[in-house]
């Protein structure tokens, strides 16, 4: 757990059996399939248009079938032997992320910020469901960068920072969505300006200061993420779709925090690491 603590990632070899990996990773495809088909054929042919989706990268929550049951038996005791949490702690979001061959590198991002809490408040488990190269565009991860991250934002002006952290949440492709205040003047913008320009040089000094590391796994690997550490997907430039299986847990005594994107079907909602626990 110090590891954990100090680094922000922790990884775990094999932790899931590759014929329970297989079958969410076709779970995980299907989804997909009707996801597509719901939203209808015109709608369906302008997500699917690569020109007019470039990005090609998919979040779907996913109910808790026997698959994922099963992994999350797993997943659980990654987070509790690895990061510290409890069977009192919640089961916060639950989803497959798919990143198809052409999706773009996304932007250097944070899920939260590393001013929430001391202590790691919310992470995230990532189960591989196939073998995950270089080309297929893993997770880069930059450990420590939530204690880096702590420190800059610590010297940005509070009036600046507060409301940000408030209301900032993400895009699919890592993006910082700010809920900038509707009140255009002068000093909001010349706030806003800032703000930004703080946040450009936190980014650059964390690839300057921390060693990425490029998540590269086998079968049922697990990785658990502290959601305060910078982080992004890489491109996908393989003729190979990219399946992880995510679970985030919350500490229970954590209020939620604004700007997390809690991505989890309604009959997932309200389950604990307990329940996972046989």
């Amino acid at each position: 757990m110090e590891v954990f603590r100090s680094q922000g990632r922790y990884l775990r070899r094999n932790v899931c059996r590759q014929p329970v990996c297989d079958a969410l990773r076709n779970q995980g495809l299907k989804l997909r399939e009707l996801q597509a088909w719901n939203i209808g054929y015109h709608w369906k042919k302008w997500v699917d248009e690569p020109i007019r989706n470039p990005k090609n990268r998919f979040v779907l929550e996913t109910a808790i079938t026997a698959e994922v049951d099963e992994a999350l038996k797993f997943m659980t005791r990654v987070a509790i032997d690895g990061g510290g949490f409890t069977a009192e702690d919640s089961l916060v979001e639950l989803n497959y992320t798919v990143s198809y061959p052409g999706a773009e590198a996304q932007n250097v991002h944070a899920d939260i910020s590393p001013l929430q809490n001391d202590d790691c408040p919310l992470a995230t488990v990532w189960l591989a469901l196939q073998e995950v190269t270089l080309d297929m565009g893993p997770t880069e991860i930059w450990p420590a960068s939530h204690i880096l991250g702590k420190t800059i934002l610590q010297q940005i002006p509070p009036n600046l920072i507060v409301p940000k952290l408030q209301s900032c949440s993400y895009s699919s492709d890592g993006t910082q969505e700010i809920g900038l205040d509707f009140n255009t003047s002068d000093e909001v913008d010349q706030q806003n300006a800032e703000y930004m320009q703080a946040l450009h040089a936190l980014l650059v000094s964390v690839q300057d200061n921390c060693e990425p590391e490029y998540m590269k796994l086998q079968v049922g690997d697990a990785v658990l993420m502290d959601c305060r550490v910078y982080h992004r997907g890489t491109a996908n430039v393989s003729d190979t779709p990219r399946l992880l299986l995510n679970a985030t847990f919350q500490k229970h005594d954590v209020l939620p925090i604004r700007g997390f994107t809690y991505h989890i079907a309604p009959s997932a909602r309200g389950r604990k690491i307990r329940d996972f626990i046989h």
